[in-house]
């Protein structure tokens, strides 16, 4: 393993010596386009694509801005053999600054997923995560197989974190709807209340009851007109009754 290593630092110190070939592999970063919230972690996947060609030690640089994000952690995929070493390994959080470098034993020529970085949205904005220039990816002969253009990531990070169904029933539990007032509730009170009094008025058999009843009539605010009806129909009941009163004394 640790000459493994050093062969791989022994051939990336080489590239940069040798004419670049012609150029085949490319990159990818995967989610392109990302919408978070302030606070929140995402996760980043980078891979790499030959076209073909066996490539065998490959070198990532990605850059972002460092007010607005922070690496928090990177994990190579499958049989990657990292390099640890300065300048090839590093997360640099301060200049905004990722580099990772691994070699891949008897090499790939199909799409090979890289590794994975995590990282914070420390705050709202707009960022853009770009794999830039120091990115390498070598082949057989040692030399840089990368295709231009490299990509890169926009990503828009929003000030209000995002609140999940759990948190919205534990917030309306804590916080719960405000009551009705009570003007609000009277015309449904009064409209009640009006029926059970009909309700009353016309159960009653008795006819002092109804006497009653139509004397607190008689101090509604109703109009003269009906004052005097409800006058007349008090005095027919009091004749009518007297008559009975009569009739059964005579008998």
């Amino acid at each position: 393993m640790k000459y493994y290593r050093i062969g791989i630092l022994a051939v990336m110190m080489g590239a940069f010596a040798m004419p670049a070939c012609a150029a085949s592999t490319s990159f990818t970063l995967t989610p392109s386009m990302l919408q978070v919230a302030r606070g929140e972690k995402f996760t980043m996947a980078l891979a790499v694509n030959p076209q073909g060609e066996r490539n065998y030690t490959v070198r990532t640089t990605l850059s972002y801005p460092p007010d607005l994000l922070q690496v928090s952690s990177f994990y190579f995929a499958g049989s990657w053999m990292p390099l640890n070493e300065p300048s090839y390994d590093a997360i640099d959080n301060t200049r905004g600054v990722l580099i990772k470098t691994a070699g891949y034993p008897h090499g790939f020529s199909d799409p090979t997923l890289f590794g994975t970085a995590t990282f914070d949205a420390r705050k709202a904005g707009i960022a853009t995560i770009r794999m830039a220039s120091g990115t390498i990816a070598l082949d057989v002969m040692n030399q840089n197989s990368i295709a231009a253009p490299l990509p890169s990531v926009a990503l828009v990070i929003t000030d209000l974190p995002q609140v999940s169904a759990a948190q919205e029933a534990l917030a309306v539990k804590a916080n719960p709807t405000t009551p009705i007032s009570g003007s609000s509730l009277s015309p449904f009170v009064q409209r009640s209340s009006s029926t059970v009094s009909s309700s009353s008025v016309f159960s009653s058999a008795s006819s002092s009851a109804l006497f009653a009843h139509i004397g607190s009539a008689a101090t509604l605010p109703v109009s003269s007109s009906w004052r005097i009806v409800l006058f007349f129909l008090f005095l027919f009941v009091l004749f009518s009754a007297f008559r009975s009163t009569r009739r059964s004394s005579s008998s």
